[in-house]
C-alpha cells in the first residue's frame, strides 16, 4: 500500500553465495511472495550480481536507503547481523535518508552521544522500533511514510544534512576515506 500510495519503489541487490543454502532458500522465499503479489511485482526489484559500480549507482540514485538487520531472535533476546554497516554512510553522503534499526554501523552516533554525556540524544536517521516483530514492522512502515513526506515537501537535503553532521565524525574514519574517495571522484 505504502509503495502504491506514495509511487515508491524498492530495488533490491545482493549476492548469496553459493554455500549459503539457508540464505537461497530465503531469497527464493522472498521473490516467489513478491512475484505472487501484483503490487509488489511492479514496484519491488531485485537486481543479481550486486559489485562495486551497482553499490555506488544505487547509493547516488536512491531518496531513502532501508537498513533492516535483524536485531532480535525468536525469543526477543537482543542479536545483530549487521555486518560492518558501511554501507550506511555511501547512502549518507549520496544525500538518502536513512530508515534503520539501532544497530551496526548506525549505532555509532548514539554511542558517542553516550559517552560524551548526552542525555537528549535524537537519531539524525528515521529509527525503526519496536519490542515486537509487529512493533518493529509498524515502525518500519511510519518511517518511510515520514521519509516519504520528507522527500515530497522539498526537506530531503535539510534532513540529509543533520544526518551528515552527526555521522561526519564516523564517516571521515581512515577506514572509509578510500571508498568515498573512490564514490565521489570516480576514475574515468
Amino acid at each position: 500500500r505504502i509503495l502504491k500510495e506514495e509511487n515508491a519503489h524498492i530495488v533490491m541487490a545482493g549476492r548469496v553465495h553459493q554455500a549459503d543454502g539457508p540464505m537461497q532458500e530465503k531469497l527464493t522465499e522472498i521473490l516467489t511472495i513478491i512475484d505472487n503479489n501484483s503490487v509488489l511485482k511492479e514496484r519491488a526489484h531485485f537486481i543479481q550480481n550486486y559489485d562495486e559500480p551497482l553499490a555506488r549507482s544505487l547509493a547516488r540514485g536512491a531518496d531513502m536507503a532501508l537498513n533492516t538487520p535483524t536485531t532480535r531472535n525468536g525469543n526477543g533476546e537482543m542479536i545483530s547481523t549487521e555486518a560492518c554497516g558501511t554501507s550506511i554512510f555511501k547512502d549518507m553522503l549520496g544525500n538518502t535518508i536513512l530508515i534503520s534499526t539501532d544497530d551496526g554501523g548506525v549505532a555509532d552516533a548514539r554511542i558517542r552521544a553516550e559517552r560524551e554525556g548526552v542525555s537528549d540524544f535524537t537519531p539524525p536517521y528515521l529509527e525503526i522500533t519496536g519490542e515486537t516483530y509487529q512493533e518493529e514492522l509498524d515502525s518500519l512502515y511510519a518511517q518511510m511514510r515520514q521519509a516519504s513526506r520528507i522527500i515530497n515537501d522539498g526537506n530531503r537535503i535539510t534532513h540529509t544534512i543533520e544526518q551528515l553532521k552527526e555521522y561526519l565524525p564516523v564517516i571521515s574514519g581512515e577506514r572509509m576515506i578510500q571508498d568515498y574517495l573512490e564514490m565521489t571522484f570516480p576514475k574515468e
